[in-house]
């Protein structure tokens, strides 16, 4: 059944509104995703605060107009979906290249948005290579610790060889 105008306005509303929450999304085709597929993929993505959806290429654009040139727009063709993430993209992406080695029809990727900037689908595919915030700040932590942890040694070396002579000297005068 066809949508009235004010069910396609609603919808237009849903995606500039996910559009404006989310600090990426991950445009995918997806042919022949069966709907438990779909569901998995959707459980996955939640564990990361993603959502994804099965746009309506013509409203989605309406929806867009503001984000996406011409150029760009024109990727929304065939059967397109949308990975919406109010989280790290990184970790969508993750999931989305995981999911994809999985299943027989693997969804394409078209494009992204990074905080509302266009990226090409080779970028977006390569954030999956990239580390997590979460193990970034670690590394960065791990980088600032180890000369402090170094110095720290090096100066209780020398405390500690003190304790050893003394203790030599203490065992050959018993």
């Amino acid at each position: 059944m066809a949508k009235t105008r004010q069910q396609k306005e609603e919808v237009i509303k849903f995606y500039e509104k996910t559009l404006a929450e989310s600090t990426g999304v991950i445009f995918t085709d997806n042919p022949g995703l069966t709907a438990n597929e779909v569901v998995q993929l959707k459980k996955k993505l939640s564990n990361v605060q993603a959502q994804f959806h099965i746009l309506s290429n013509r409203l989605f654009k309406l929806a867009a107009k503001n984000q996406l040139n011409e150029e760009e727009q024109s990727m929304l063709t065939g059967p397109t979906s949308a990975i919406f993430t109010s989280g790290e993209i990184t970790e969508s992406a993750k999931i989305l290249k995981e999911f994809s080695t999985d299943i027989e029809n693997q969804p394409v990727v078209k494009g992204g948005l990074l905080n509302s900037i266009f990226i090409n689908a080779e970028r977006t595919i390569s954030l999956a290579e990239l580390p997590s915030k979460d193990e970034l700040i670690a590394k960065t932590i791990y980088m600032f610790n180890a000369p402090l942890s170094g110095f720290a040694n090096v100066l209780s070396g020398n405390i500690r060889d003190l304790v050893y002579a003394l203790n030599a000297v203490k065992e050959k005068k018993q």
